[in-house]
């Protein structure tokens, strides 16, 4: 929204600008940005870049956590170690999950990443860097509140880092669009978690992923 950090949690305002970049697009449809004010924060350098180079660096990124989690997982995992830890990183990438993630720009990635983290570092003992590492969860709380919660009963030295690095996210967000931005944030949580969702997913979420791939089911 062009760094108007104001008009985050604007129904008007995000209507205007999801339409203006997906022109065809149903006149009904809404698309709000459901994350918190401090993911708007961290993504604003990528907001400067051009499109196309913002979406590369995008990619990178999830690659990226992707590579985190694989490693985090082959560390745990008995059977993905020796011969099979290669082969298993070749079948992450071609899951067809995983595909329409990385062209479809969603976010998944970057959970798997903190889930697997978390759990490889707690498996270690290194419980505040596990907590600080889980405390990221918040960016994506509708998926990750119940893992974040049962990572916390199982682990509750967790805490020690989980606090100081939530606390720290929490004054992000404040500092980007105060106390009014952050309960209007609260109030979108509230208000789509009321609604009733069609698990059918449409073609253009995928970004034509999905027509692209029928001839091969």
């Amino acid at each position: 929204l062009d760094g108007r950090f104001d008009l985050l949690y604007s129904h008007e305002a995000q209507q205007r600008r999801l339409h203006e970049l997906f022109p065809t697009l149903p006149a009904g449809d809404w698309l709000p940005f459901r994350y918190p004010p401090f993911v708007a924060l961290a993504m604003t350098p990528l907001a400067a870049l051009p499109y196309t180079a913002s979406w590369i660096v995008f990619t990178l990124l999830s690659t990226a956590a992707l590579l985190v989690a694989w490693r985090a997982l082959a560390g745990q995992l008995p059977w993905m170690q020796g011969e099979w830890r290669h082969l298993s990183l070749l079948v992450l990438l071609g899951w067809p999950v995983t595909c329409e993630t990385l062209l479809g720009g969603q976010s998944a990635l970057f959970s798997l990443a903190i889930l697997c983290g978390t759990t490889a570092l707690a498996e270690r003992r290194c419980y505040k860097s596990a907590g600080a590492v889980l405390a990221l969860a918040a960016f994506k709380p509708n998926v990750m509140a119940l893992f974040a919660f049962a990572y916390a009963l199982r682990y509750p030295r967790l805490l020690w880092g989980l606090g100081p690095v939530g606390l720290t996210l929490i004054g992000a967000s404040l500092a980007t669009v105060g106390q009014s931005g952050c309960e209007d944030y609260l109030r979108l949580g509230a208000q789509l978690a009321a609604l009733t969702w069609d698990v059918e997913t449409d073609a253009h979420k995928g970004h034509g992923l999905a027509t692209w791939l029928s001839p091969l089911a």
